[in-house]
């Protein structure tokens, strides 16, 4: 299927490191996005917005530190997303199960730039996780630019954009990071 949000995932680069540094293993991943940092902050925090291209979608708004919790899908089983650090249009940092998501906004020439920093449980998830976050990064993008897309999650979607090429992808390139 050739929609709107498949060109988004293969034309757009996601800028993308695994490492792992003083005992974490961090997937850092960077984007571009047609937005400003306030409209930016707004489609990461507000659930309905969020609904929209995230697979963390919270009981509240994501914009003030305190208990949360996320559901990818409305009848899922609720996944902590306690807020740690809210600091409007800059950066949020708040759980996703049991990893930690730090999420810094900066302006940009033609927008913002959105750094996703992931501290992982589970660092042989890093490939995976990457590729669902490029789908989703691209997602947040077409819906920051105005377009109304399909949300770029789940197994329906992971097959429809490409999640296994992307994973493949992300594999290698972490791979020669190592080195």
């Amino acid at each position: 299927m050739n929609d709107l949000l498949t060109s988004y995932v293969e034309s757009r680069t996601v800028d993308a490191t695994f490492a792992t540094t003083q005992g974490e293993a961090v997937l850092t991943m960077v984007h571009e996005l047609p937005s400003t940092p306030e409209e930016t902050w707004a489609l990461i925090t507000d659930p309905g917005l969020a609904a929209t291209w995230s697979p963390v979608v919270g009981d509240r708004p994501l914009d003030t530190v305190g208990a949360a919790t996320s559901r990818e899908n409305a009848d899922d089983e609720p996944v902590d997303a306690e807020v740690l650090i809210a600091e409007p249009t800059r950066e949020l940092v708040h759980r996703w199960g049991s990893d930690e998501l730090r999420w810094s906004i900066a302006p940009h020439d033609k927008g913002s730039r959105l750094t996703l920093r992931q501290v992982l449980e589970d660092p042989t998830q890093a490939s995976s996780l990457a590729a669902g976050w490029h789908l989703c990064l691209s997602g947040l993008e077409a819906r920051a630019a105005g377009h109304d897309v399909t949300r770029p999650v789940g197994a329906e979607a992971a097959r429809r954009y490409g999640w296994e090429q992307l994973r493949d992808g992300y594999d290698v390139l972490f791979a020669q990071q190592q080195h």
